[in-house]
């Protein structure tokens, strides 16, 4: 599994306003997912991405 994560905070008009904003990207590999395909339930291994 990789990870990369990026924040930043800003306040605004004396603390009255806060603004948050993040960025990350999460690859992780062999996630079990089930599938149906043609009426049989599988299990199956992938890598998803998540941007």
């Amino acid at each position: 599994m990789q990870q990369y994560d990026a924040s930043s905070s800003f306040a605004f008009l004396n603390d009255r306003y806060v603004l948050n904003a993040g960025m990350f990207d999460v690859s992780r590999d062999n996630v079990a997912a089930l599938t149906t395909v043609n009426d049989v339930e599988s299990m199956v291994f992938d890598s998803p991405r998540t941007t």
